[in-house]
Parts: C-alpha cells; sequence; structure tokens
C-alpha cells in the first residue's frame, strides 16, 4: 500500500473519473487535477470521451437485473475491460501516462437498484470489476461507492449533492444543481448554505424515457438535440395521467432508476400516447414536457418554502443537448437563470465523471462524502473500496 500513502503526501492529483448511468450508452472517462480535498477542493478537466457501449453490450447491460449469476459475473469483468480502456484512453488524450496518474475512481454500471422495498431491505449493485481496471493500468481504484450509505441506512443515492455542495454553493445565491441524465435529479443550495442544508432526489425519468422512445418511433438511439420533439405538441390528459405516479408526489430522501421508469415504464407511456391519437411528433413533444413538469412540480410541492426561491439553475447531462429541454425549462423557471454548468467550468456531458473523481479523492482522505439529507442514511460514510494498483507497464 506504498503506492496510497504516498498520493496522500500530494496536495494536487492527477485523477481519472469513470461514470456509465442508467441510460446505459456507454462509459464517460475524464482526466481532472484535483487540488485539495473538502471545501478547499478545486478541479480542472482536462480531457473528456466517452467511449459508446457497442449494441451487444448494451442489451447485455439492459437485461442484467434479471439475468443469471453466472451472466452478471461474466459482464463484471467484461465491463471492467471496457472501463479500463476508456481510462488508457482518456490518459491518453489528455497528454500524459498511467504512470503519472495517481488514482481511478470509478461508480461502474448500475444494474440494479432497489432503495424502496416493502420490507425496508435495500440493496443496489454496479458492475465494472474494479480489480480488472486496475490490473489493466497499474492505477489504483476507488469503486463501488454507493452500499456504503445503504449500510448507513441511506438509499445509496443520489451522491453528487456532496460534490455540488463543494463546487457550486455561493455566499449571496440560491442555487438548483440539475442533471438531466437517464434520471433527472436536483440539488439545492440555499445561498451560504453548509453541508446540513443540501437538498437533493432523483426526481424521474428524462433521458431514460426520451431515448426509449426515439428508438421505437424513430429507429435511433435519440431525437438528435430535441429537434422533433421541438416541432410538437404537449398532450396534457397524457402528462396528467402519468404525472399521477405516486412517485412523483414522494417526499424527500428518494432515488430511483430503470427498475421503476425503464424500458416497460416508456411502453405504457407509448401505449398511453396512442390511445390519445398521438404521432411521433406529439409523443416525444409530450415526454419532454413530463420531464419539465416533473422538475418544476418538485420544486414548487416536495421541498420547504425557503428552498423555493431560486436565482440560478445549473444544468448538466446530456439533457443539455436536447433543445426542446432547455427551452422548456428557461419558461418554467423564467424568475431565474438557467445555465449549463460550462458556464462555470465544467462539461456539462462530463460533470458526473468528474464529481466521482472527487468522490474517489474523498474516500483516499478519509472523509464522508455522502450526505444524509439526500439519502436518508443515519450518519455520513467513507464511500468506496480501494483496489491497489497492479504492476506498472
Amino acid at each position: 500500500m506504498h503506492e496510497l500513502r504516498a498520493i496522500l503526501e500530494k496536495s494536487t492529483r492527477l485523477a481519472i473519473g469513470l461514470m456509465s448511468g442508467t441510460s446505459a450508452d456507454g462509459v464517460d472517462a475524464v482526466l481532472v487535477r484535483i487540488n485539495g480535498c473538502g471545501k478547499e477542493t478545486k478541479v480542472e478537466s482536462l480531457a473528456f470521451l466517452t467511449r459508446p457501449y457497442d449494441q451487444a453490450i448494451r442489451e447485455r447491460v439492459l437485461a442484467a437485473g434479471e439475468a443469471t449469476a453466472s451472466e452478471v459475473a461474466l459482464l463484471n469483468f467484461e465491463l471492467g475491460e471496457i472501463f479500463a480502456a476508456a481510462a488508457l484512453k482518456a490518459i491518453e488524450f489528455g497528454g500524459t501516462k498511467p504512470q503519472i496518474v495517481d488514482f481511478i475512481a470509478s461508480h461502474g454500471q448500475t444494474i440494479y437498484h432497489d432503495p424502496d422495498r416493502e420490507d425496508g431491505k435495500r440493496s443496489t449493485l454496479q458492475i465494472g470489476e474494479g480489480s480488472v481496471i486496475a490490473e489493466r493500468t497499474g492505477i489504483p481504484v476507488i469503486c463501488d461507492f454507493r452500499p456504503r450509505d445503504i449500510a448507513a441506512g441511506g438509499t445509496g443515492a443520489p451522491l453528487v449533492p456532496y460534490v455540488d455542495c463543494l463546487l457550486f454553493r455561493h455566499a449571496e445565491k440560491s442555487r438548483v444543481l440539475l442533471n438531466l441524465g437517464g434520471i433527472a435529479s436536483l440539488t439545492i443550495l440555499p445561498a451560504g448554505s453548509s453541508m446540513s442544508d443540501v437538498l437533493a432526489f432523483d426526481v424521474g425519468p428524462c433521458n431514460m424515457l426520451l431515448d426509449a422512445l426515439a428508438e421505437i418511433l424513430l429507429d435511433k438511439p435519440r431525437d438528435e438535440g430535441g429537434e422533433l420533439a421541438a416541432s410538437g405538441r404537449p398532450c396534457k390528459p397524457l402528462l396528467d395521467e402519468f404525472m399521477a405516479h405516486p412517485y412523483f408526489g414522494a417526499k424527500p430522501p428518494k432515488s430511483t432508476g430503470r427498475e421503476l421508469f425503464g424500458d416497460r415504464y416508456a411502453s405504457k407511456f407509448l401505449a398511453a400516447a396512442r390511445r390519445n391519437g398521438l404521432n411521433e411528433r406529439d409523443t416525444l413533444a409530450s415526454a419532454g414536457e413530463f420531464v419539465i413538469e416533473s422538475v418544476s412540480q418538485a420544486l414548487e410541492t416536495l421541498v420547504p418554502p425557503s428552498y423555493r426561491e431560486v436565482n440560478e439553475v445549473i444544468v448538466s447531462g446530456g439533457g443539455t443537448n436536447n433543445r426542446m429541454l432547455m427551452d422548456g425549462l428557461a419558461k418554467a423557471f423564467r424568475s431565474s437563470l438557467v445555465v449549463t454548468s460550462r458556464e462555470y467550468g465544467i462539461n456539462p456531458d462530463a460533470k458526473e465523471a468528474i464529481a466521482f473523481a472527487i468522490l474517489g479523492n474523498e474516500t483516499l482522505e478519509g472523509r464522508p462524502a455522502n450526505l444524509p439529507m439526500a439519502t436518508g442514511a443515519t450518519k455520513q460514510a467513507v464511500l468506496g473500496k480501494i483496489c491497489p494498483a497492479g504492476p506498472r507497464g
């Protein structure tokens, strides 16, 4: 473990953050320079790429929640190879060498997340074997962040709000950090907030629903830029029907995923759209408006009044590339400035990978990095597991 002691002696570290979200479309890999830890954390992004899954791997990932143990075990190791390759490519893009990188932080690929069982027994599973990543790269790996929060009584998500607070809290401005990934999630940072003031939760489906509909209706992975949705007309009866789902009225802390809002949910949405006589454009427009309404309703009804005055909405995730979503959010939050995280030097597509690099840095420092206000945990906990480096090439 001498390499970890050497890393801890550094005030500035070079790190790779790896992330694959609920959309399961590939691995985001970012090379960052992190200075300090805790409230003193500063981060600079040096290189970023996305390595898409091939169709066969993506189909296996999406089916893994109901797969055999042997298939999950095999996929765990195969994804470890894919994550390792993405890390090495990001290092190459950044113009450096693996020997210079201090650590890799890998969120892995969620294949099952169940925080709401009636019997109270919560579970989550992310795969993409950290030992394989460490062995292929020769770099220490921090992985498997979510289980420790569940062990501490939480839902295992969201974890990014800790990083949101480190990077975006402001003495005078009240800010909302909105991530538009497979799932839409909110972090609310009141002006002058401390960690104990942060409120965060998963809102509901976003790109997971939009992309599933695009695959069925357009035979494409997505409605590129939200162009087709922007030309359609939302159907209010359809919105009212789906906004009545009990998840949207449930009070935080809460988190969700593909188990509740995956392909079966998209099929129900499409069937309801057809019952309402909607064409492709209006179906996609209704799905986009559904995302916007779920976000605005969450802020209006699920948070205390003191959290509802918002000066800025800072948006990240793949949904920032969807014109219909961004235009709709600007209208919904017309009294607030709506910008992407790029305005603050954070690539919106890379933000979650950057966040897990920072969470990995906190793990190395032995610092708790979950927020009980966000996850429902009974206490803060140091997250993740450490896989020591493999032999240096």
